[in-house]
């Protein structure tokens, strides 16, 4: 499959975005890629806090802390993809493009909204209102989500190598 052909598949992962093959193009994917990221991760950490509100009413005390600690985690994940190293910006300025590495980074953008999507499945799981002795397992599972997906994201930069920033 020719590279163009993986980041139309990739950009259409990211609502808004066209198949376009010009370079600008493949910086705004790189750009949606984060804010996909940014954006899943806020709407988590938005809700964790609703769920911190509605056990505070309910004067259940004891998830508070983990789940602010949870809440954090998330949030430094997001601006993690906000404001890292910008993904294809490197891969573009070299002439001729490097088709080898922009294909590795585009299976790599893929994997990581699929890291993504398996956060959002969990926390769901957690979100749905924790109780009875499994609450630590969800908890757990969820953290171990996240720390998965900054782990993936922080490996990113190895990818893009010392021409990104």
């Amino acid at each position: 499959m020719s590279v163009a052909r993986k980041l139309e598949e990739l950009a259409r992962l990211v609502p808004g975005v066209g198949g376009h093959h010009d370079r600008e193009s493949w910086r705004e994917v790189d750009r949606l890629v984060r804010l996909r990221l940014t954006a899943g991760l806020e709407q988590i950490r938005l809700e964790i806090e609703e769920l911190q509100r509605r056990l505070a009413e309910r004067r259940e005390f004891t998830l508070l802390p983990v789940l602010g600690r949870v809440a954090a985690k998330v949030e430094k994940v997001a601006n993690l993809a906000k404001f890292g190293a910008r993904g294809y910006r490197g891969l573009f300025d070299r002439h001729p493009l490097d088709q080898g590495a922009l294909a590795r980074l585009c299976a790599f953008d893929e994997r990581l909204l699929d890291h993504l999507r398996g956060v959002e499945a969990v926390s769901a799981t957690l979100l749905a209102g924790p109780s009875g002795a499994a609450v630590g397992d969800e908890i757990q599972a969820f953290e171990e989500a996240v720390d998965a997906l900054e782990r993936r994201f922080l490996s990113r930069t190895d990818l893009l190598g010392p021409a990104s920033g």
